[in-house]
């Protein structure tokens, strides 16, 4: 005869949900991304530059942030104000 496992608070037997297994997902897929980078970058760079290695994934990354973040920011949020602030103030330093 098998024994019962306790129930505490409930959580013993529940099934995960959808949004569990997405979040299982998402991390699963991100270390995968992360991982697979290294040979990946290893390879790139015998058949390109470095610089050009870092400015296409440099790209990569802005257009992906701006793909998964559009929903998240509305055009009446954006401020140019800081941005040219920052730029300008960082000419300060080349002399």
């Amino acid at each position: 005869m098998r024994k019962k496992l306790p129930v505490i608070d409930g959580q013993a037997g529940d099934r995960m949900t959808s949004k569990e297994k997405s979040l299982y997902f998402q991390v699963i897929f991100a270390a995968l991304v992360w991982g697979g980078s290294y040979p990946f970058t290893k390879h790139a760079v015998t058949e390109i530059s470095p610089v050009t290695l870092v400015t296409l994934r440099a790209l990569m990354g802005v257009f992906f942030l701006a793909l998964f973040s559009k929903s998240a920011i509305k055009s009446s949020d954006f401020r140019p104000g800081p941005i040219f602030s920052g730029t300008i103030r960082s000419r300060g330093w080349e002399r």
